[in-house]
């Protein structure tokens, strides 16, 4: 029996801690998975996966290919992490490569809005004055909307923002976008199929199907920007106990509350008092 005084009590259960779950469950055994850069969420969910669903999932944190027993606490601060910790390690090159082969499935990503089609914005949206709020921008997302099997969006805290009928900017084109610009010759990749907050899971295409919500039906179909079909949506499940403890043991220090700014600075400091130095 678990001793309730010496448990983690970081997550139970914040917003990371369910999108970790559910964006685990979007996970399929036969994936590669990339996580990205500075995506601490996205790698716990990874790992998650792997841990408790498909231990045949192959896990890429950049170059470093399937790490063990990763500190995730570490490696945000520590590029050498991830690398010491994995079975073998590729250039940037044969990442790059393996991209353009479309042998990377699935890669979650985290942007500042997705559409009903799955297009999605990481670059810039309109200010109420009308001028342009700048992002840090789209990074590789052009590429692996096009060339990554799938994408999966995220965001910490349901907005109707996250969702807007049409993106203000496309930094990732979906696949239907894609083809009416003509540019699906070249392309392998379904760009965003779903995205999930801690609220609902949606999947995305010309007709937006919510999945899973939690609260009430009605409520939630308002807080889109774009219909979405509800003839198949069910009210989530708790997370499981199970995975709240393997959770905790792969993310002891909850750095997967980075990603929520209303937990980053604990988090900060319990990776301070841990001895981690924090920059």
């Amino acid at each position: 029996m678990s001793n309730a005084t010496t448990a983690p009590t970081h997550h139970r259960v914040t917003p990371a801690t369910r999108l970790c779950w559910e964006l685990a469950r979007l996970t399929r055994p036969d994936d590669v998975l990339i996580v990205g850069v500075g995506t601490p969420l996205a790698a716990t969910a990874a790992l998650l996966a792997r841990r408790v669903l498909h231990p045949t999932l192959t896990v890429l944190f950049g170059t470093a290919v399937a790490p063990q027993h990763i500190d995730l606490a570490a490696s945000i601060l520590d590029s050498t992490a991830a690398p010491r910790a994995a079975v073998g390690n590729y250039t940037q090159v044969d990442v790059l490569d393996l991209v353009a082969r479309g042998d990377v499935t699935l890669q979650f990503v985290s942007p500042v809005e997705v559409d009903a089609l799955g297009n999605v914005n990481a670059s810039r949206v309109r200010r109420p004055d009308g001028g342009w709020r700048r992002f840090p921008g789209s990074l590789a997302i052009p590429d692996t909307s096009a060339l990554v099997g799938r994408l999966v969006a995220y965001r910490v805290g349901h907005h109707k923002r996250f969702f807007p009928p049409r993106v203000a900017f496309v930094s990732g084109a979906s696949a239907v976008e894609r083809e009416r610009s003509n540019a699906a010759v070249t392309a392998r990749g379904a760009g965003v199929t779903h995205a999930v907050t801690e609220r609902a899971t949606v999947q995305l295409g010309a007709r937006p199907q919510l999945i899973d919500y939690e609260g009430d039906l009605h409520s939630m179909t308002t807080e889109f920007g774009f219909a979405v079909d509800t003839s198949t949506s069910r009210l989530r499940e708790p997370v499981p106990a199970d995975v709240l403890a393997a959770i905790d043991a792969l993310d002891p220090l909850g750095v997967r509350n980075l990603e929520d700014k209303d937990h980053r600075s604990a988090v900060l400091a319990r990776i301070s008092a841990r001895g981690i130095a924090v920059q």
